[in-house]
């Protein structure tokens, strides 16, 4: 994929400024609250996981975890997509 793929120019940007918020945050190392997670099987709508096959191994068992534990939960995986699939269709979406 890379910066010279669709999006890539945006993605530059959105990673830059990420990374320059969580440095400003000085709290490289906060987790989100792990309580969240032993309440996954209360979700009780329909629910779609979705990620690239070209996804980071740990966002793919983040989206296995949710299918786990969400009643009903339905996994799809986009061929040839990353995790920032949205800014890379953003030119076939306006």
């Amino acid at each position: 994929m890379g910066a010279a793929a669709t999006g890539g120019e945006l993605i530059e940007v959105v990673v830059a400024d990420n990374a320059e918020r969580r440095l400003a945050a000085g709290d490289l190392a906060r987790c989100p609250d792990q309580a969240a997670i032993s309440r996954l099987d209360r979700i009780a709508v329909p629910t779609l996981v979705v990620h690239g096959d070209q996804e980071h191994p740990a966002i793919v068992a983040i989206a296995e975890r949710l299918v786990a534990d969400i009643p009903d939960a339905r996994l799809e995986v986009v061929p040839g997509a990353d995790y920032y699939l949205p800014l890379r269709v953003l030119d076939r979406l306006v």
